[in-house]
């Protein structure tokens, strides 16, 4: 610990930013960014007590490398006692984890061609828009496609979410649907 700051280097923590959630071991503090290794994006943490309780999060994107983050962005940081998570994780659930606003359409998953579609008609791409009919989600902007349980999916990001999927997961959370829930 320094007089400069709370954090200890070699430690791993759970970070919780205004945005995003990222798990990591601490390499350098500098003062306005954390360098973590070993570090992942944590899509979904589940139920927060659990995750921090447990160490069970519900969806992960490992880094390959190092992410370096800012520190302005953080709400809170919690060590993380739990090995640090390494493999992908995803689930067919709407995710609780965040997006920032000026969201970038990414790579899709790799392997998703051998999945399963659910839906009529050609597999939408990143950067179309679709209709989400479940839950009455509306128009979103497919971020990419993922393969979930067997099944090609669709990240999207929901342009103009219903005010009990704002509460529950933030206005700009992104979340995962199938062909069978999208028009």
């Amino acid at each position: 610990m320094s007089a400069d700051h709370p954090y200890i280097v070699g430690q791993a923590y759970i970070i919780r930013t205004v945005t995003m959630y990222y798990t990591g071991r601490l390499e350098r503090v500098f003062s306005g960014e954390l360098v973590l290794s070993e570090a992942a994006w944590i899509a979904d943490t589940g139920r927060w007590s659990e995750a921090l309780s447990t160490g069970r999060l519900a969806e992960v994107e490992p880094y390959p490398g190092q992410c370096i983050v800012s520190r302005a962005a953080i709400v809170d940081v919690a060590p993380w006692p739990h090995p640090l998570p390494r493999d992908v994780q995803a689930h067919a659930r709407v995710s609780g984890g965040y997006a920032y606003l000026g969201v970038a359409v990414q790579p899709d998953q790799e392997g998703w061609q051998g999945g399963q579609w659910s839906g009529s008609g050609a597999i939408p791409a990143a950067g179309d828009e679709v209709t989400v009919k479940i839950n009455r989600i509306g128009p979103a902007v497919v971020l990419r496609r993922v393969l979930v349980h067997g099944y090609i999916g669709l990240l999207v990001l929901p342009l103009n979410p219903p005010d009990w999927y704002r509460s529950q997961n933030g206005a700009h959370a992104p979340c995962t649907v199938f062909g069978a829930e999208i028009a």
